[in-house]
């Protein structure tokens, strides 16, 4: 863990937490960084993402899409639905970062989306001696809205979100239009990760 200082000199360790979740046909939202059975995640408190006891300060997050077992995306004909799921939750998704109740952030999935690792693979089609190679479709990948692949949070709420101890996060993913998670993409799994900045001590709390 790093650590910094930052302009009011604080003392912080600069930790990076992720919460994986496994994608289900069907769902509207998805959570992430709760106690689900579907869910892994790099932390142990179940109130807010940060080891320490004073609360702390959320600064960056992004998102990746990975397959069933973590490995790359192998396209071929056969799994091109993938793509198409993946490209439909993207354009449709909104992250919506909250506190209790309270909508803090609402950022489109695209903005914080990491390029995905595809492997692409041509396709034996049929059976010999009339079987047929079909070269690997290509798919188009869509550009991202930040050249960084992540999200510094707005001025607005201060460049930084803060959580005292028991203040409760919630990060949903959510889609517009009526969109659901396709039947493609079921069993994916969705990362998000974020960059937080846990209080060494209750008086950073109190300076926040």
């Amino acid at each position: 863990m790093a650590k910094l200082i930052d302009k009011k000199g604080r003392v912080y360790t600069k930790e990076s937490v992720y919460s994986n979740v496994k994608l289900e046909t069907g769902k509207t939202i998805v959570s992430f960084f709760k106690k689900l059975v579907n869910e892994d995640k790099n932390y142990s408190n179940e109130t807010n993402v940060f080891s320490s006891s004073h609360g702390g300060a959320i600064s960056k997050m992004k998102a990746g899409f990975f397959d069933t077992d973590y490995s790359s995306l192998v396209v071929a004909q056969s799994t091109i639905g993938k793509i198409k799921g993946i490209s439909k939750l993207r354009n449709a998704g909104i992250v919506e970062f909250k506190r209790g109740k309270d909508l803090l952030v609402a950022v489109p999935l695209a903005k914080i989306l990491q390029p995905m690792p595809i492997l692409l693979i041509s396709e034996l089609i049929g059976t010999a001696p009339n079987a047929e190679r079909v070269p690997a479709p290509v798919p188009v990948l869509n550009e991202s809205l930040n050249e960084k692949f992540e999200y510094d949070f707005p001025k607005h709420v201060g460049n930084e979100l803060y959580f005292n101890p028991k203040e409760q996060l919630d990060v949903e993913l959510v889609f517009l239009g009526g969109v659901t998670i396709p039947t493609e993409v079921n069993g994916m799994i969705l990362s998000i990760e974020l960059e937080v900045k846990p209080f060494s001590t209750a008086a950073n709390r109190k300076a926040a």
